[in-house]
């Protein structure tokens, strides 16, 4: 942006960017005490998987809020209402089948459903085309979307079986941890990798990258800060670097 937005019109399309952004945030400096209030918890010997938050639920909306704000980019703004569909229809499916009807869960599920509404009201429907990748380039930044999209699918369709991925459980029944799981963690994992597998595009495969590799930043913070120095933190920072190593390989053209 050449200039911070001055009038109404113009700060429309960043509210959803903000709020994104702030959610990642959150999510980085105070991961035990969101975890504490969706009723998460680490398993027994593992208190250092509350570092999940600062990498696995912070690094997508991080830079989805970031690089809205940094660019207002008309297909980013698309993809960031994406994800918001996706983390709405997650909640949906949390108080459907989940039966959870609390008033925290009603108002989050509100908030998703309004920041998807304002963000496709405001923003550019890119050129889908769903093809079979031909080259190095559509192959890698292909192979990293679709492990995000399996991701976002087991986060989506089982909660409880994401959350034992990460050393997590829920505290007593699913309750709000479902919605969350469902929601936002596999919202944005979903959304990123549908854009990228939808259209190839420089800015859908710039930003798959750039989650992956801020998930990757966070995971080194937590290693860090949460006594999370062990092989399991190793091998899942392994595994982010190479998922984001894949797309900013074809961004920066290391891969021809």
């Amino acid at each position: 942006m050449s200039q911070f937005p001055q009038t109404l019109p113009e700060m429309l399309p960043l509210i959803p960017f903000f709020v994104t952004l702030l959610l990642g945030i959150a999510w980085f400096l105070a991961p035990g005490a969101l975890f504490r209030h969706l009723c998460i918890e680490p398993v027994e010997r593992h208190p250092e998987a509350t570092g999940e938050g600062r990498s696995s639920f912070a690094g997508f909306p991080i830079v989805f809020g970031a690089m809205g704000i940094a660019g207002t980019d008309p297909v980013l703004l698309f993809v960031t209402a994406a994800a918001w569909a996706a983390a709405s229809a997650g909640k949906l499916l949390h108080v459907v089948l989940d039966g959870n009807r609390r008033v925290s869960v009603m108002v989050r599920l509100f908030i998703a459903i309004v920041l998807a509404a304002a963000g496709f009201t405001l923003a550019e429907v890119p050129q889908l085309r769903f093809v079979l990748p031909q080259t190095l380039e559509g192959i890698l930044s292909a192979v990293s979307a679709a492990v995000t999209a399996a991701y976002g699918l087991l986060a989506l369709l089982a909660p409880r079986a994401a959350l034992s991925v990460m050393r997590l459980k829920p505290v007593g029944e699913m309750g709000p941890a479902a919605g969350e799981v469902r929601g936002t963690l596999a919202g944005f994992y979903l959304a990123a990798a549908f854009l990228v597998l939808a259209t190839g595009s420089f800015p859908a495969i710039l930003l798959l990258g750039l989650c992956w590799l801020m998930t990757a930043f966070g995971r080194m913070i937590a290693m860090l800060s949460d006594n999370g120095n062990n092989l399991f933190n190793w091998l899942a920072l392994i595994q982010e670097l190479v998922l984001a190593g894949l797309p900013l390989a074809v961004v920066f053209g290391l891969a021809g």
